[in-house]
């Protein structure tokens, strides 16, 4: 498995995926586990083991890595292989709703 990599961008409510480019043969059921911990390096907690995964507003501030362990139609296992580990944050979108908020709610008091 070359060129892993996370596909997506990590802000509250978007999903995250991973790409990668498979050579071990003709590619099984490869297996993807989702971490979350506290700093870019250290502890991680396994948190799912789903190919895609959906970014929560509990999710804010924390740090999330896939691992890829690449499996051959045979079953047949590689070594496993993590993308770095990046901060969950608030996106754009998000961001300006919340500020359209708070100016709602300013009008509203006059």
């Amino acid at each position: 498995m070359k060129n892993l990599k996370l596909v997506g961008k990590p802000y509250v409510s978007n999903t995250l995926g991973v790409q990668y480019d498979y050579d071990g043969g003709v590619e099984g059921k490869t297996l993807i586990t989702w971490h979350f911990g506290s700093f870019q390096t250290g502890l991680f907690t396994k948190v799912s083991d789903d190919a895609k995964l959906l970014l929560n507003v509990t999710d804010l501030g924390k740090f999330v890595k896939a691992e890829v362990t690449p499996v051959r139609q045979d079953g047949s296992q590689g070594q496993p292989a993590s993308t770095d580990a990046v901060e969950i944050v608030i996106g754009t979108v998000i961001y300006n709703a919340y500020l359209l908020i708070i100016q709602i709610l300013k009008w509203s008091k006059r």
